[in-house]
């Protein structure tokens, strides 16, 4: 199950990357009595990094990341900013579509999606203002495993 010692261990992780970048990165993990535990742990960790790391590359030197994690309603909020130059429409259609994609590009966005999709989350992109913000909104489930 997920618990909180696994934001953390995603912000361990995360920090060489973002200090070699000269990245600021602001980290929010607050979801009051949402229960957590009823989320599995590997989907989820996976989710998180693989759009952080998408994130950080976006930003590039000296950009600045967002990881926010929040209760919204019956559902948990994993949102990720940065103000990077946005998604080109290939790697947009990576994470936004289940349909086949053509070989090359990378597998963690189409990764991302795919276990948004399983987890039954639901997946949103925005571009304002020269920041991309991803959110993924999942609800607990009964049986976590």
């Amino acid at each position: 199950p997920l618990t909180l010692e696994d934001f953390d261990d995603i912000k361990t992780l995360m920090l060489p990357e973002t200090t070699r970048q000269l990245q600021e990165l602001q980290w929010d993990v607050t979801f009051g009595d949402f229960p957590i535990d009823r989320l599995p742990a590997a989907p989820v960790r996976q989710i998180c990094l693989n759009l952080l790391l998408n994130s950080s590359t976006a930003a590039g030197r000296c950009g600045r990341l967002e990881f926010r994690v929040f209760a919204d309603g019956e559902r948990l909020c994993l949102q990720i900013t940065d103000d990077g130059p946005g998604l080109n429409k290939p790697s947009l259609a990576r994470l936004l579509s289940q349909e086949p994609v053509e070989p090359g590009g990378g597998v963690g966005l189409r990764l991302v999606g795919d276990l948004v999709h399983e987890l039954g989350g639901i997946l949103r992109h925005e571009r304002t203002a020269g920041t991309t913000v991803i959110s993924i909104h999942l609800c607990a489930r009964d049986d976590p495993s």
